[in-house]
């Protein structure tokens, strides 16, 4: 079988813009690309206009399976994938149960073998549950297949377990991704901390935020903080869902000095801002959230400038009732893929 597309912007690795090319696919393989192909036993796609790129990698999904099917399963979220071009994702490995043991990962992957339309892959849990108590067991999870490790949707507590965490990880090879955020599980920590459970004042200060700053604003302190560990066990760190300006600067200082850090923004953040929550209504509700045009601004010179070194969708489904549910009651999360 064979599929030609005529007259397509094709995007490769090479610097400046899509150049104009046919494109041949024999048997599923690209067997030639020329300014013009003629293949009179092929099908055809006129793409005049169109981009063609490889396909694209997505490093931060959430697939809700195991535990939450109901939201969207490795069938469907790997069909949605593909709908968007992307042949190849990433999983985080906050599901339920979390994926923080060898033989969770193993069954997700022979899960994804069956039912996945593109590559599947996933990271696993830097401590057990998620919960930031104590580390999952790294060796084995990498041994397992884990392609990095992430408590993503809960940020590392503390300094000591962060640096527990880098140490092992730079010991087995694996790369450290965590959620440099503020989320419910770890506010409700703080506050239980300080013997004050059940407290509803938002504005609670916590440890990695600035003095008066509001919730959710921790995110350049656990970058800080990540990256300076990451310094001194020379580590491997790559920093999800860049939001703020200040992490963008605090990532490009890190560079500069040498440190192994990498970072990621979302495409909610390059293009939405604060101000349109209101217009979008829940849909714009995500963790780490819209920021100021000013922060905006500041991702999109970020990558621009190698700062930020990649896009990922951050993708996290939910069913329409959760999401059509109030502001405060709504969770976190958009989807990205398609």
């Amino acid at each position: 079988m064979k599929l030609l597309i005529e007259k397509a912007s094709l995007v490769t690795a090479e610097s400046g813009p899509p150049k104009v090319f046919d494109v041949l696919i024999s048997e599923g393989k690209i067997s030639e690309i020329s300014d013009k192909i003629v293949a009179p036993e092929a099908s055809t796609i006129d793409a005049r206009g169109k981009i063609l790129v490889p396909g694209l990698v997505d490093s931060h999904v959430h697939f809700r399976e195991p535990g939450q099917e109901y939201k969207e399963d490795l069938r469907t979220g790997s069909m949605a994938a593909a709908a968007g071009g992307f042949t190849t994702v990433i999983a985080e490995p906050n599901t339920n149960p979390p994926i923080d043991t060898p033989a969770r990962l193993r069954r997700l992957l022979n899960i994804a073998e069956k039912k996945s339309v593109i590559h599947f892959y996933s990271k696993a849990a830097i401590t057990k549950g998620t919960m930031g108590y104590q580390l999952a067991d790294i060796a084995k999870l990498k041994e397992a297949g884990a392609r990095a490790i992430s408590d993503d949707g809960n940020p590392i507590p503390s300094h000591r377990l962060m640096r527990n965490a880098l140490i092992k990880a730079k010991e087995w090879g694996i790369l450290v991704s965590p959620h440099c955020e503020e989320s419910a599980l770890y506010r409700e920590r703080v506050l239980r901390l300080r013997e004050k459970p059940g407290q509803q004042s938002l504005y609670l200060h916590m440890p990695y935020s600035s003095p008066g700053a509001g919730p959710y604003t921790s995110e350049a302190g656990f970058i800080k903080r990540d990256i300076e560990l990451a310094e001194k066990t020379e580590a491997h760190l790559h920093i999800s869902h860049v939001s703020l300006a200040k992490s963008v600067e605090i990532i490009a200082n890190a560079k500069k000095r040498g440190v192994k850090v990498t970072a990621e923004t979302a495409p909610h953040h390059l293009l939405l801002t604060e101000r349109m929550e209101k217009e979008i209504g829940t849909n714009a509700k995500v963790n780490p959230p819209l920021r100021s045009e000013e922060d905006m601004a500041a991702i999109r010179e970020g990558l621009t400038n190698g700062t930020i070194d990649m896009i990922a969708s951050d993708h996290a489904p939910h069913s329409p009732e959760e999401k059509n549910r109030s502001w405060n009651d709504a969770p976190f999360g958009v989807i990205g893929l398609e």
